[in-house]
């Protein structure tokens, strides 16, 4: 299932992916189903941009197989970008972080079911999930984080600002309330 790379200067990036990442970019779930089949696959498999299936399925919104690829227990939750290097303005981003980038709910909605999904990890200048959805003042989704006990409701950024920081300084009134309650809920 994985490609192997010949002469890269004349191929393009489409022609680097696995036939799984394909199927999860395009959302054919039947096929993502089909291809998982063999207990020898990688699910974690990336095209030369280091970009694995669930990125793209999460990236594109495709709820079904992004709960078709999480329910294998084999598979990377916290690094859809196996490069660690910028991309899309992240770095080495988790399935939370790009749900929330994206402005998926759907796919944000879904309960990670392992220990290891971890929704506070951070981009390079230190924003999180729970970051994404303050600074554009995305209510919905920062309500979203704070519902789930395991998103810190007070992280702070590279520059020193909290998620609480950066709602007050734009005005998020109600983000504002539902960061100050979650933190006292947490008794931090």
């Amino acid at each position: 299932m994985n490609y192997v790379p010949v002469n890269r200067d004349r191929l393009n990036s489409q022609t680097l992916r696995t036939l799984l990442s394909w199927a999860a970019k395009n959302g054919h779930t039947e096929v993502v189903k089909l291809l998982m089949g063999p207990e020898d696959v990688e699910l974690d498999a990336s095209d030369f941009r280091a970009r694995t299936p669930l990125f793209f399925a999460v990236l594109n919104g495709y709820e079904g197989v992004v709960r078709l690829l999480l329910s294998r227990h084999d598979i990377n939750l916290n690094s859809l970008d196996n490069s660690r290097e910028t991309h899309l303005g992240m770095a080495g981003f988790s399935a939370t972080y790009l749900a929330t980038w994206c402005e998926h709910e759907k796919i944000l909605g879904i309960p990670p079911a392992r220990e290891d999904a971890d929704p506070n990890l951070q981009n390079w200048n230190g924003w999180g999930p729970l970051s994404l959805a303050v600074g554009p003042g995305k209510t919905s989704m920062a309500k979203m984080l704070l519902e789930r006990a395991d998103v810190d409701p007070d992280p702070v950024e590279s520059d020193g600002w909290t998620p609480l920081d950066r709602a007050r300084a734009n005005g998020y009134k109600d983000i504002v309330v539902l960061i100050q309650s979650q933190i006292s809920m947490m008794g931090q």
